[in-house]
């Protein structure tokens, strides 16, 4: 657990700063320097593309999570694993891609009425959605190579702050709308080319895949394993986005402004597992390959009640001061003070089951 609890409070300790980042951004400088609208853009461009890219990496990152312990061998650069992992998201980019295209009116219909400002930037969701899907990829392989803090301090406190400035920048009139949106997308490029680096500074990735090795590995049940949990990513991460698309649909961007700040407090409640997870997954994972079922327990165990605690207070606190919260926000905010204990009750009970996914996910 050495590992783990090092790496685990380094992680806690950034997130943490990154949601006080969080915190300033939405509650107080997106509310205040955004008209609804415009805000209502920026949340339902990220929440649809976020959703997009958990399916275009085709699951290669689930299956890096579970199989990469049978390929980590420093000597061979892990048999070029990693020219491999990066097939994937390429592949289901251009998929994906071709089905926007083709369902680009269906898409533009749904939103045209209530939400035409985001028909306007339909085509920002291309390289969006390729982006987030290369950050995701790229800090699951640095995960995978136990190395979490700097990929955690560029996602939770680097891209944050640049967010919170280009908002302010904004604001200022110093450049449009359009450019907003396209630098927006450039700081989570930056982060892409920030985490790659960092691999390349800890450890020169293979580049040619060795096929003799990677077919004594199952390379078939590996697709097939990552096919599926893409299916269960995306249902994860489209329970948290879905809202979003529907009320872009039915209510308009202001009212996804108004639900985006609701949402954030459910995300402060878990940062303790989001911290725990960076670095108890890819330890479940060699847990489960060297048959260490001890370990495996002794790791899930303290997560579900260490969790639990720390959920717990963070859910009460919360909702104890949300109305105080609110007043940070323009008045019109509060009106999804109800919305808070619920979603922040769901994320609770997500909490009380510990580190699940990674247990399950890596299972037989």
């Amino acid at each position: 657990m050495g590992v783990i609890q090092r790496q685990g409070i380094k992680n806690a300790v950034i997130v943490y700063f990154g949601v006080i980042i969080a915190f300033v951004n939405i509650l107080i400088v997106q509310p205040n320097f955004l008209p609804k609208e415009e805000l209502g853009l920026v949340r339902i461009l990220f929440s649809f593309s976020i959703l997009m890219s958990t399916f275009l990496p085709i699951g290669i990152n689930s299956a890096t999570l579970r199989f990469f312990p049978h390929f980590r061998n420093e000597a061979t650069r892990h048999y070029g694993y990693f020219a491999y992992m990066m097939i994937f998201p390429m592949i289901g980019f251009a998929v994906l891609s071709i089905l926007l295209f083709v369902f680009k009116s269906a898409i533009v219909g749904y939103y045209i009425e209530k939400s035409r400002l985001f028909t306007d930037y339909f085509y920002c969701i291309f390289p969006y959605m390729f982006i987030l899907a290369l950050v995701s990829v790229l800090q699951c392989y640095a995960f995978s190579l136990l190395k979490t803090t700097v990929p955690s301090f560029i996602n939770d406190i680097f891209v944050r702050v640049c967010l919170i400035l280009l908002t302010i920048a904004y604001y200022y009139k110093w450049f449009t709308l359009d450019y907003y949106v396209y630098l927006t997308i450039g700081v989570y490029l930056l982060q892409v080319i920030l985490i790659f680096l960092y691999i390349l500074y800890e450890e020169i990735p293979g580049w040619r895949i060795d096929f003799k090795f990677l077919k004594t590995q199952n390379p078939r049940g590996m697709i097939k394993y990552g096919f599926m949990l893409s299916f269960t990513a995306m249902t994860s991460i489209g329970l948290r986005s879905i809202d979003s698309m529907m009320l872009g649909h039915y209510r308009g961007l202001e009212m996804v402004a108004i639900y985006a700040i609701a949402a954030l407090f459910s995300t402060v409640i878990e940062v303790p597992l989001n911290a725990l997870e960076k670095i108890a997954g890819p330890s479940i994972s060699r847990g489960f390959k060297e048959n260490d079922m001890v370990m495996v327990k002794d790791i899930y165990y303290k997560s579900a009640k260490y969790l639990l605690l720390m959920g717990g207070l963070l859910f009460i606190g919360i909702n104890i001061n949300i109305h105080d919260l609110y007043l940070l926000t323009p008045k019109d905010y509060s009106a999804a003070t109800t919305v808070v204990l619920i979603v922040s009750f769901g994320t609770l009970i997500n909490m009380a089951t510990g580190v699940n996914d990674s247990l399950l996910f890596n299972s037989s």
